[in-house]
């Protein structure tokens, strides 16, 4: 038998399912979706990620996926002969190979569609242009999974409230305007955590599992980042031991471990070979210590992440963290929550010359539950005026997560947001 639901998190924190609020989700999704379609500034090319993204969008398109062992030798070859301190030199590997692909498939669907496939500019250009698409659709795909995984820890009233700031939230919005795998990536980590709080909810549900494994399977085949999600999700487990989120069994161990392994050998055939796979995987490593841009920008001290999040979404992160002083061994979704973050940090934040914002945006859903949970626990003050309380907070924090984000990426124009263009966007550094 799957667990009893949990009792409410805050008074009046749970509310049915109704068609109010059905459509209060609707309207809330399809201002996320103008958002991340319409805001400024327009999407222009220019980074270095996003050509080299393109390059492998463009080789796949000529060559096909049976060429893929290919394109992965070509460049483990290419590379190792390079000078690691030449910026032009292609760092990021063809094994991120899943956002690639799905920027293929549109590029083909839309673009090319009666399969004539060229070097041209123009293609070049469509293979910008696909790439951006997938960033987008993803960053708008990820707001149903948050509004639906919110509703599955605390009801309708979260679900609302959750989707209402992952819609404003500023690094969400600056994904989904560049083609960047930030995003992308994010929604198989948060798919995975969901997942993984079914199958601890849900002990022995084969179709739970059999997703769960999927999931954890395509994250591996996204990005490296992967390994940063799979520790915290085997923290998680070992918690579960005490914080008793769930069940779990070794049906669950054999989809998490299974999943990975999956994702793993899937990398090992599209290099061609396990020896091909471990070389890719030495020298995305071994260059990341050389690279210069890496050596500014990637480093610094363990709480690096806590001063871009305060940079960036002061009000969630200062809410959140104040959420975590309120916990209570009863309020397991939000434990499962902040162990996620946790276990995840711990490791993030060790990685030299490898911290960027951008890698935070799998933790926008979570730090924003605590967010409203704590703002739900604050509004419960008000006594009989707690729901417009809450209305007019959560008005405030959706309006300043725009206006942040409208200062860094429009009226300062940031490209990468690391910490030296932070700081003097707030004034905190003059240059």
């Amino acid at each position: 038998m799957p667990p009893e639901e949990n009792p409410p998190s805050a008074p009046g924190m749970r509310a049915p399912l109704n068609w109010g609020v059905i459509a209060l989700l609707l309207a809330l999704l399809l201002a996320g979706v103008a958002l991340r379609i319409f805001a400024p500034p327009p999407y222009a090319t220019g980074g270095h990620d996003e050509f080299l993204y393109m390059r492998f969008v463009q080789e796949l398109n000529v060559a096909g996926i049976s060429y893929y062992p290919a394109i992965v030798q070509d460049y483990n070859a290419n590379q190792l002969k390079a000078d690691p301190a030449d910026p032009d030199v292609a760092k990021l590997p063809p094994t991120r190979f899943l956002y690639i692909f799905c920027a293929s498939c549109w590029d083909q669907a839309f673009y090319h569609p009666t399969g004539d496939k060229d070097n041209t500019k123009e293609s070049i250009a469509d293979a910008l242009l696909s790439l951006h698409a997938i960033s987008c659709l993803f960053s708008i795909l990820t707001l149903p999974l948050a509004a639906l995984f919110a509703f599955r820890l605390g009801g309708a009233r979260f679900s609302v409230g959750v989707l209402a700031l992952v819609a404003c939230s500023p690094m969400q919005i600056y994904v989904s305007r560049h083609a960047l795998i930030d995003g992308f990536f994010a929604f198989w980590a948060l798919l995975t955590l969901w997942l993984l709080w079914e199958c601890l909810r849900n002990p022995g549900r084969l179709l739970w599992l059999a997703a769960y494994a999927v999931s954890i399977a395509l994250m591996v085949l996204t990005k490296e980042n992967a390994f940063f999600v799979f520790v915290a999700v085997c923290g998680i487990l070992i918690v579960n031991r005490w914080a008793k989120f769930g069940t779990v069994n070794p049906a669950l161990l054999i989809a998490t471990f299974g999943g990975a392994a999956l994702g793993a050998l899937g990398i090992v055939l599209l290099a061609g070979g396990v020896g091909h796979a471990v070389e890719t995987y030495k020298i995305l490593v071994t260059q990341a210590s050389h690279l210069a841009y890496a050596i500014r920008t990637g480093d610094g001290p363990w709480y690096r992440y806590l001063l871009e999040l305060l940079i960036m979404s002061p009000l969630i992160l200062l809410l959140a963290i104040g959420g975590v002083f309120n916990l209570r061994g009863e309020n397991k979704p939000q434990i499962f929550l902040v162990c996620f973050v946790a276990f995840s940090y711990l490791v993030m934040c060790n990685v030299k010359y490898g911290m960027n914002l951008r890698y935070t945006n799998m933790w926008d859903m979570p730090l924003r539950y605590l967010a409203f949970w704590q703002i739900g626990l604050l509004c419960a003050h008000f006594g009989r005026h707690k729901t417009l309380a809450l209305v007019c907070a959560m008005a405030c924090l959706c309006i300043f997560d725009l206006r942040q984000y409208h200062l860094f990426f429009v009226e300062y124009g940031i490209y990468e947001p690391v910490p030296r263009d932070l700081l003097h966007a707030v004034k905190l550094m003059v240059y």
